[in-house]
């Protein structure tokens, strides 16, 4: 149902439950899956850009080379989920929590990934 509905101006998918969705490669860009629970869902490759995915289960999801370019990802659970190639280029992750290696207990990865800043403005002295 969730792949018929994609494509549509509108994508509401807030609080839906995907947990184990097989869903590689599909563009669910822009759509709001604020509170969806996707745990151990497969979305390798899927394009989730822009995607509203604040306060979402993705504890052991499969996001291998997914999109999640400027994905709002605020409060989003990460536990165990393959992030390998994926793109978080502007993704916002305040708050996002995944449990450290050595405690079950979640804590913010905000501080582990940071937006690319400006380099500092160097000066050149003409020779």
């Amino acid at each position: 149902e969730v792949a018929t509905q994609v494509g549509a101006t509108v994508k509401p998918f807030a609080g839906l439950d995907l947990r184990e969705a097989q869903l590689p490669g599909l563009d669910l860009s822009d759509a709001d899956f604020t509170d969806a629970d996707f745990t151990d869902a497969d979305l390798t490759g899927a394009d989730l850009f822009g995607a509203d995915l604040t306060a979402a289960d993705l504890g052991g999801a499969d996001l291998t080379g997914a999109d999640l370019i400027a994905a709002d990802l605020t409060g989003a659970y990460l536990g165990d989920a393959d992030l390998t190639d994926a793109y978080l280029g502007g993704a916002l992750l305040t708050t996002a929590t995944s449990p450290t290696p050595t405690s079950a207990t979640p804590t913010s990865i905000a501080p582990i990934w940071s937006a690319p800043t400006s380099p500092a403005p160097t000066s050149q002295t003409p020779t």
